[in-house]
């Protein structure tokens, strides 16, 4: 069965709607970067679902997610702007769709990893 991008926009619509409750408006942006091939900051209060958010997507997408360290997170720059990570000065290139969803807090709050202010 051959489902139109408008079938298949729905269904992640709907099923991320189900795990994040009154955010409409940050699913519609997290689709939109989703299918234009962009990647995702997601920036608010502690405790609002923006890692549940996260979570969902790969989830529904049957992709990969791996909560990355500091020190990966900088590595993640190469892979957003290039699509591809070199490792030990071997190239390699990402499957597609390759995405970064990103969560961050106000300056004001305490995250998971300490981090110097901006």
């Amino acid at each position: 069965m051959n489902q139109s991008l408008q079938d298949i926009a729905e269904a992640l619509r709907n099923n991320l709607a189900s795990v994040i409750l009154g955010k409409k408006e940050a699913i519609s942006q997290v689709m939109i970067a989703l299918f234009s091939g962009g990647n995702i900051l997601i920036e608010d209060v502690p405790g609002i679902g923006k890692t549940t958010l996260a979570k969902a997507l790969a989830r529904s997408l049957d992709a990969e997610y791996n909560r990355a360290s500091p020190h990966t997170q900088s590595a993640l720059l190469e892979a957003m702007t290039e699509q591809q990570a070199t490792i030990e000065g071997v190239r390699h290139p990402l499957d597609a769709p390759f995405v970064v969803v990103a969560t961050q807090n106000p300056i004001e709050y305490h995250g998971t990893y300490p981090l110097t202010e901006a």
